[in-house]
């Protein structure tokens, strides 16, 4: 048996897969017992493979499909067979899932075996016709799952009609609804499918059979089905359509638009044919296409936002199969037109450069109704092709188009016409170039013209169809269809210059500006539409609700609930008619009740206006009779509502009414005859019972012009008489009761005069009221009235309840037990009581006002002045400004008024007044107090700056320094003068004004004068004196550098006698080494006080123009000490590391002597790298070695395992001093006997030995450390 690689049958079953899943197998499926058992054992049927990741999982069964919605390959036998090269494609069938084995199974049975076995001929007579029944119900029933997405079709729990996968063509989602009617269980859930599918009904067989229609008709189709989705959509019956369903349907229909214009257009050769012969039905097919993208934009991005019922909550949706489709005919058109007017424009001689065969050869073996992702590359390489072969001639076309734009430049209209003419030409790149100039002129007559309609409009859109100002008047069009109809021009006008300048001018700078011009006209224009239609809308809507508005539903009706016959058929619904018409013509979608009323007022349009005129007589009647009357001619009343109720052809209907029937117009006559006669008797009743009203009401009339303060009395005069005509009444017949009604009218109106003068009198309520005397006082700090405001708010509001009152003591002409209505008044007017509340208020306001007015008076009294003076006065300027102000307020509080009236209330000022004159005599002594004090701030200042400057310039300076400090404070003070010569400026202008508003100053400002000008003679003399020490201290100068010379060469002497040497450092032991370099710190810190004296002296020999002394001896011990300093810090450096770690305690440091060894390597390399050994390198590089020898042997003097006694041994071996102790042990100690462990090395390394001996386990790390010590001495050696 071949190796899997090598087996044919399972390279062609694993190649399968992995083209089919877009994986590479892995080598080890070959392998694989599923796989085997598939090919070699004949009773395995099935072989299938899903994938997980980048790995693929193989089943001899078909599991049930994940909800991941996972892909499954499955391979199975046509019959029971092992698998061979030979049989291998005569008995494999390969199949695929996806989604689902239902949907898998519905798309192979309708796609691929359905067709075969019922369509084609052959198949379909050797078919059984009852398996042929069987199979089509089997593709409706999986159809049906299909749809509704796996649910069932019970519609049970589950189901949710957001589920539209199923839903592949129109014809799926039109019988979904018709599957729910049928299935569903709940019956408000059937209702609305009905709905759905007879809405659908319209264009389902159209769809059904679309590839019979011709192009003309499938236009039709699309605005047809534009309408029946707006239906659809716009239903109040029945929940609202699914947004989710309704995007799917409108893609579905596109896709089947889309191919179906695919299918029509195939055996059309588009860039072979003369363009006349295929250019009808590629504008046919573009047309197609274009409606049905404009459709759903309109309706999902306008319509359906607006429509507040069911508004369109998602983005504007356009199917964008069906739009790509429609660029690429609309290119296509583009293409062929370009040729074929170069044709036209080009002379004879150069035509044949742009033959068919030749311009479009890049497009053989292209379908350009074939749009893909993947054609488009293609496609696009053609059309570039295209573009060069035509690109010669356009530029010579170019010139021809230039001139034929120039003849008719001035003519704004031809212009126009040329460019819509040739617009394909010109939107191609070279001649667009070649006409920059030409377009621009263009742009810019398109905007004039758009302003001028613009214009045209704002002037217009306000005004009257006809009027001088309004929209211009159509023939026999109601004013809303006019005004529609005027806009919808100028838009169409608006949007051909914008289409236009779109297609040609897209590249001017001013391109942008005017689409946006436009764009806001178009909006503005679409905005005034759809406002005209939508208050039309409103109108006629809320007349259709309104039942006195003539417009309702019923064309008429009897309704004995309001006792009056009722004609819904008004003059109105003529208008109606036509204007439903003619909006609907204009593409206005008219609600259902707009349209339904039209309907029902066209049929009885003869019929109402006959019974119109008969009911005339009886609502006459009715609006003559006064409603407070009714019941005192109840019985004439009833006698004619008898005649109403019994007429002879009347049907009744369930909800209680009567309705007039149209069937016999004699019979209806008779009726209305009977109606006049019985209103006669009514009519004379009702004229007399009118008469008494109308003298009543010149009665109450009167009496609402009478004062009620001033005239009470004929107030009770007009009273009784209006009580005596009831008294009449009731003689002639007319009983109480009946004329309750009319006394109770009566009893409002009389309500309606006493609320008048009542009102009246509350309005002049303020000033009428007893007058109220109060005081304006401030008292503990603020201002205050008294008596307190709180209380001349009581009476005021006490005086006025009594005025309120008087509604409680009208009787009106009530009888004896009848209900008052007038004692209410008083809370029903609570509105009323604002006008008297507010000048209530109004009235303490204004005392509040007066109040006010006096504040900021009184504000003085409120505040600390002695603080707020010396917060906010700096300046002299201050000081002045505020006896000025003061001054003013003085002048002005003089002319306070010393009463003030308020209406009714008078208010006393004195109190205030005499308050504010002492508060302004208070301030004004707070600012001489403040400005005295200001003056001797200033004075003690300038005392104290003048008094320390003298004492300082006084002192006679010693030496530099003192000079320097000396001038140093003379130039602070002298920079200091001109800050206190402000301040004395200050002072001085400070003291004028004291003495201008106080008549004296301050007097020792003269002598502090007399003080400083002293200290400016002071200030002279000064540098007479610096300049006098300068000359002494030159004269010393000499003398101090002799002494620092011989100070100098004594400390040379010492230095050059006590310095370290050579022989110190051969002979010297450690301390005698730390004494050497002791002496070398002290000498440089004396060395350092000498250095300190002989830079004062350069310093001083500078200042004073001396010649520098020589000072070459001070150099040269600096240099040798430098030197000497540079050596011996060495010997510090490697002590400050030797010392370190000499201090550390043997137990813990015997474990880390390598620190020590790794000291000594490093000490030895840098003293090893030096360039020029010294005595100081020599001497501690044999330090290094004499420690270095030592390291091997320290292992021996570790005693990890030593007793104490052993110890003890080795302490005497090695010379330590008595009394040393382990624990005291340090490090020190052991390096102060290194030549003794050296020397002793065998004797130590015997005694080490003896104590391991008793230590078996440890004998072998000795050893150990035996072969590392021999390692460590030969590397030391070396």
């Amino acid at each position: 048996m071949p190796r899997g690689s090598e087996d044919a049958r399972k390279r062609f079953l694993l190649n399968t897969t992995g083209n089919f899943f877009a994986v590479k197998p892995a080598s080890s499926l070959t392998d694989e017992a599923e796989l085997n058992n598939f090919l070699d054992d004949e009773n395995e049927f099935v072989l299938s493979i899903r994938r997980h990741g980048n790995d693929l999982q193989l089943s001899n069964k078909i599991e049930a499909l994940r909800e991941s919605k996972e892909n499954v390959l499955v391979f199975f036998k046509l019959r029971p067979t092992v698998i061979t090269e030979e049989n291998l494609h005569q008995n494999l069938l390969v199949s695929s899932m996806l989604e689902s084995p239902i949907n898998t199974l519905y798309q192979a049975v309708k796609q691929v075996f359905a067709p075969v076995l019922l369509k084609d001929e052959h198949w379909r007579s050797a078919f059984d016709p009852k398996l042929a029944g069987l199979l089509s119900d089997l593709e409706l029933g999986l159809g049906s799952v299909v749809r509704s997405s796996g649910a069932k079709l019970s519609m049970k729990e589950g189901f949710t009609e957001e589920e539209v996968l199923g839903i592949l063509t129109p014809t799926d989602e039109f019988q979904f609804w018709g599957d729910v009617s049928e299935s569903a269980q709940k019956n408000s859930v059937r209702e609305r499918a009905t709905y759905f599918t007879e809405q659908f009904k319209t264009i389902q067989k159209e769809y059904e059979g679309l590839d019979a229609l011709s192009l003309s008709d499938v236009v039709d189709l699309v605005e047809q089905s534009r309408e029946t989705l707006d239906d659809v959509w716009r239903q109040t019956e029945f929940e609202p359509y699914p947004e989710a369903r309704m995007v799917r349907l409108m893609d579905v229909i596109g896709g089947a638009l889309g191919r179906y214009v695919q299918r029509k257009l195939s055996d059309a050769k588009v860039f072979e044919e003369p363009f006349a012969s295929v250019r009808d039905n590629l504008r046919m097919a573009i047309s197609v296409c274009e409606q049905w993208v404009t459709a759903c934009q309109f309706l999902t991005g306008q319509a359906w936002k607006k429509y507040s019922p069911h508004p369109w909550k998602g983005s504007k949706h356009c199917p964008q199969s069906l739009d790509c489709l429609l660029k690429r005919l609309n290119e296509v058109v583009t293409l062929r037109v370009v040729h074929e007017k170069l044709l036209c424009l080009l002379p004879g001689g150069k035509q044949q450069a742009l033959t068919s065969d030749r311009v479009f050869e890049p497009f053989a073996g292209l379908n350009p109704l074939h749009y893909n992702p993947y054609t488009e590359p293609l496609w696009r390489a053609a059309v570039a092709q295209f573009e060069r072969l035509i690109t010669p001639s356009e530029q010579e076309v170019a010139g021809r188009l230039k001139a034929c734009i120039a003849d008719v430049q001035d003519n704004p209209q031809q212009l126009l016409q040329v460019f819509q003419k040739h617009k394909e030409l010109i939107r191609r790149p070279t001649i667009n170039k070649e006409l920059q100039t030409e377009r621009e002129m263009l742009l810019a007559r398109l905007l004039d013209y758009n302003k001028g309609l613009k214009s045209n409009f704002e002037s217009r859109c306000h005004g009257g169809p006809g009027e001088k100002f309004g929209p211009l008047s159509g023939r026999n069009l109601p004013e809303v269809v006019n005004k529609i109809v005027w806009v919808r021009q100028l838009s169409h006008k608006v949007e051909d210059s914008v289409r236009i300048a779109k297609a040609l001018l897209p590249d001017l700078s001013g391109f942008k500006a005017f689409v946006l011009f436009c764009d806001d006209l178009l909006e503005v224009l679409k905005a005034f539409e759809q406002e005209q239609f939508e208050d039309w809308s409103r109108d006629i809507l809320s007349g259709l609700a309104d039942p006195k508005s003539g417009i309702s539903g019923r064309v008429m009706d009897l309704d004995h609930a309001d006792g009056r016959l009722k004609i819904h058929y008004s003059d109105r619904l003529v208008s109606l008619l036509r204007e439903v018409r003619q909006l609907s013509a204009l593409g206005f979608p008219i609600p259902a009740k707009i349209q339904q009323a039209a309907n029902t007022a066209d049929k009885f349009y003869r019929e109402a206006i006959v019974l119109k005129q008969v009911a005339h007589f009886y609502n006459t009647i009715d609006q003559q009779m006064i409603p407070s009357q009714r019941p005192m001619i109840l019985s004439l009343a009833l006698a004619f509502e008898r005649v109403i109720k019994n007429p002879r052809s009347l049907s009744k209907e369930s909800g209680g009414k009567l309705q007039i029937t149209w069937d016999n117009p004699k019979e209806l006559q008779g009726y209305i005859a009977k109606l006049q006669s019985a209103a006669e008797k009514l009519s004379t009743e009702n004229r007399k019972l009118r008469k008494w009203h109308t003298d009543f009401i010149d009665k109450v009339v009167s009496l609402m012009n009478v004062d009620l303060l001033r005239h009470q009395q004929r107030w009770k005069d007009g009273l009784q008489e209006l009580r005596t005509g009831f008294a009449t009444l009731e003689a002639q017949g007319i009983r109480v009761d009946d004329m309750r009604v009319w006394r109770l009218h009566w009893n409002h109106q009389l309500y309606k005069a006493l609320e008048h003068q009542y009102q009246t009198g509350l309005e002049a309520l303020n000033k009428n009221l007893p007058e109220i005397q109060i005081d304006l006082v401030f008292k503990q700090g603020r201002l205050q009235f008294r008596p307190p405001f709180e209380e001349v708010r009581v009476r005021y509001f006490r005086e006025m309840k009594r005025f309120i009152s008087i509604p409680n003591q009208f009787k009106g002409v009530s009888v004896q037990g009848e209900e008052l209505i007038f004692t209410v008044m008083i809370d029903r007017n609570a509105s009323g009581f604002l006008t008297i509340f507010s000048k209530a208020e109004d009235i303490f306001g204004r005392l509040q006002a007066i109040h006010h007015k006096f504040k900021e008076w009184v504000v003085l009294g409120q505040v600390d002045l002695e603080k707020l003076v010396e917060k906010n006065l700096m300046s002299v300027q201050d000081w002045e400004r505020n006896f000025k102000a003061l001054k003013a307020r003085g002048k002005e509080s003089e002319r306070l008024p010393s009463q003030e009236k308020v209406d009714c209330i008078t208010v006393n000022c004195e109190p205030v007044k005499s308050t504010i004159d002492d508060l302004i005599q208070r301030l004004f002594d707070m600012l001489l107090l403040s400005l005295r004090k200001s003056i001797q701030s200033h004075l003690q200042a300038i005392d104290s700056f003048v008094s320390e400057s003298m004492e300082t310039l006084s002192t006679r300076p010693e030496n530099l320094e003192e000079i320097g400090a000396a001038n140093s404070k003379y130039k602070q003070i002298l920079s200091g003068k001109p800050e206190i010569l402000l301040q004395f400026q200050s002072a001085e202008e400070k003291n004028r004004l004291l003495r201008a508003v106080a008549g004296a100053g301050v007097d020792s400002l003269s002598s502090l004068r007399a003080k400083w000008d002293k200290l400016e003679l002071i200030m002279e003399s000064h540098q007479l004196m610096i300049k006098e020490q300068v000359e002494v201290m030159r004269g010393h100068a000499a003398g101090r550098i002799s002494a620092y010379r011989a100070d100098l060469e004594r400390f040379k002497l010492r230095w050059d006698q006590l310095k370290p040497k050579d022989e110190n450092l051969e002979g010297g032991d450690h301390a005698a080494l730390l004494a050497c370099l002791q002496t070398i710190r002290d000498k440089q810190q004396e060395f350092q006080e000498l250095e300190l004296v002989r830079s004062k002296l350069l310093e001083d020999c500078t200042y004073f123009d001396l010649e520098p002394p020589d000072f070459s001896m001070a150099e040269e011990i600096k240099i040798d000490m430098e030197e000497l300093s540079q050596t011996w810090s060495l010997y510090e450096e490697w002590q400050e590391g030797y010392t370190e770690k000499a201090r550390e305690d043997w137990i813990t440091f015997r474990s880390k002597t390598y620190v020590f060894e790794e000291f000594l390597l490093a000490w030895q390399d840098r003293l090893r790298k030096q360039e020029q050994p010294t005595a100081m390198s020599v001497k501690l590089l044999a330090e290094v070695d004499k420690y270095k020898n030592m390291v091997p042997v320290l292992k021996y003097v570790r005693g990890e395992h030593l007793s104490q006694d052993h110890w003890l041994d080795m302490f005497r071996m090695l010379g330590l001093p008595r009394g040393t102790t382990l624990e005291r042990l340090t490090f020190s100690d052991i390096l102060g006997v290194a030549d003794t462990i050296v020397e002793r090395a065998k004797e130590l390394k015997v005694c080490t030995y003896t104590c391991l001996r008793r230590q078996p386990l440890l004998k072998r790390r000795v050893q150990h450390d035996d072969l590392y010590g021999q390692h460590c001495g030969s590397g030391s050696v070396s």
